[in-house]
């Protein structure tokens, strides 16, 4: 990956190219984003964009790495204060709801861009490494708050991680008709805190 420029008027030119590519490949898939349709969709010449980046994966690559960093700093956030609470049913079914809340409304706001980045890390080795990075990041997180309801337990981790994506890319992908999504929310949340507080193993 090339640098990120820091002169004002490259920086611009190169947040243009990142929001014309988001918007390209979510209207218009993989195959037909170009970089020359990147960069007549930012206004700018096919030249500019290779002064910041190689090709299309390039900038996909930089476009999945800002997206993932933004929902690991909101998740974070979210989960930061749950271990002092652990006790508090209720404070954490609340804060179930409002990490899935996060995560669907972070897949909605690109749902295309997402199916595509869904689909193509299984062809591509070096998307799937960068998701796979997040995903260990995320994994660890929830470890760590897993740890506190299901002790000794180790796919337990993998079964709340495993849930919640279910509960998000089923109801962002699938989009199930007459389903409301405060409602999904609510009973995925309520899925996931009967495992984490159930005898199930």
């Amino acid at each position: 990956m090339k640098r990120i420029p820091k002169q004002k008027r490259s920086l611009m030119k190169y947040e243009a190219l990142l929001r014309a590519a988001l918007l390209e490949f979510s209207e218009h898939g993989y195959t037909r984003t170009t970089s020359k349709t990147i960069a007549a969709g930012a206004g700018v010449a096919t030249g500019s964009f290779y002064q910041y980046f190689e090709d299309k994966n390039d900038i996909l690559y930089r476009l999945v790495s800002n997206r993932f960093e933004s929902l690991k700093a909101r998740y974070f956030e979210l989960s930061e204060n749950t271990p002092d609470h652990y006790d508090d049913l209720d404070y954490l079914a609340a804060n179930i709801a409002r990490i899935l809340d996060v995560m669907i409304e972070f897949h909605e706001e690109m749902s295309g861009f997402h199916a595509l980045i869904h689909h193509r890390r299984h062809i591509d080795p070096k998307l799937d490494e960068i998701i796979r990075g997040f995903d260990q990041a995320f994994e660890d997180r929830v470890s760590h708050l897993v740890r506190l309801y299901k002790p000794g337990v180790p796919a337990a981790s993998f079964v709340v991680k495993a849930i919640a994506e279910g509960v998000v890319h089923g109801f962002v992908f699938d989009k199930p008709h007459k389903i409301k999504k405060q409602a999904v929310i609510a009973q995925g949340a309520q899925a996931i805190l009967n495992y984490l507080t159930g005898d199930t193993l």
